[in-house]
């Protein structure tokens, strides 16, 4: 149960994490002392407030009681001080940071650690030492969709788009269900204009995952940017079809492009 969970939390869709979830529950129930199984549990549940609508309220608490659990089995275990960084990078840098240290001198080849750290160091504005973390990440685990969309991503932000592209195939020859991997490649086709192609991109991005939010938007850009007004409006309603998919400040934003590429620029301003 535990392989099958980590298999579909490393999709990052908010179905395989919730089906992640359900595999991690059932090892615990199966050996309720086994520290792993629990630290699953704390990652799923932190991963579904930022894929899927959960509450994070609520995720933080489920998460940091499992996270108890399995130091309480094994208070050296450096996966969970690593768990315990990423829920705390939301709320506390410095103490996520110093999570992430104990980490990895507990246990200093776990991947996820190298990754969640170079996330926070990404935020703070050091993407050249946020792409060493996530080059660490990758180089333990290069079988992990997520470990080399992040090396991916980060030297896309430093200038090196061969390198995001040659991580792309990479990605994709090892998990062809991963949606980020098709979202990053559209936003370079979208950044060197190349619009027809960037849109096939979002397109299989929501085939993988329906609800991906990013895609959504990508493919409304597109369609404002290439005039195709018909097929924007139709993802504006697959949008509020699927839940408000976007916050309404993202689609008053966008609504905002929408007419004002179509010369309506009254309802542009009170978009």
């Amino acid at each position: 149960a535990l392989g099958k969970g980590q298999k579909e939390l490393a999709h990052r869709t908010a179905p395989s994490i919730a089906q992640a979830l359900k595999h991690f529950e059932e090892a615990s129930q199966l050996d309720p002392n086994y520290a792993r199984a629990y630290l699953g549990i704390a990652n799923a549940n932190i991963l579904l407030s930022l894929y899927s609508d959960l509450s994070s309220d609520i995720s933080s608490k489920l998460a940091q009681v499992a996270i108890d659990k399995a130091l309480s089995l094994n208070p050296k275990l450096g996966e969970a001080f690593a768990s315990q960084g990423l829920l705390l990078s939301k709320k506390d840098s410095a103490a996520a940071i110093v999570a992430f240290k104990k980490a990895i001198e507990l246990s200093p080849n776990y991947a996820l650690t190298y990754m969640w750290y170079g996330s926070i160091i990404q935020g703070k504005g050091d993407i050249v030492g946020a792409n060493q973390l996530f080059q660490k990440s990758f180089e333990l685990d290069p079988k992990s969709p997520i470990a080399a969309f992040n090396v991916a991503q980060s030297s896309y932000d430093m200038g090196d788009e061969n390198r995001a592209l040659e991580m792309f195939s990479q990605i994709i020859a090892n998990d062809p269900y991963y949606p980020g991997a098709y979202n990053l490649v559209a936003d370079i086709l979208t950044d060197s204009g190349r619009l027809d192609e960037s849109v096939n991109m979002y397109q299989r991005a929501i085939d993988v995952d329906p609800i991906n939010k990013h895609a959504v938007a990508g493919l409304i850009n597109a369609n404002i940017d290439m005039g195709n007004s018909e097929i924007a409006n139709r993802w504006f309603a697959y949008s509020d079809e699927k839940g408000s998919l976007l916050s309404p400040t993202h689609i008053s934003f966008l609504k905002s492009s929408f007419y004002a590429s179509l010369g309506d620029y009254e309802n542009s301003l009170n978009a």
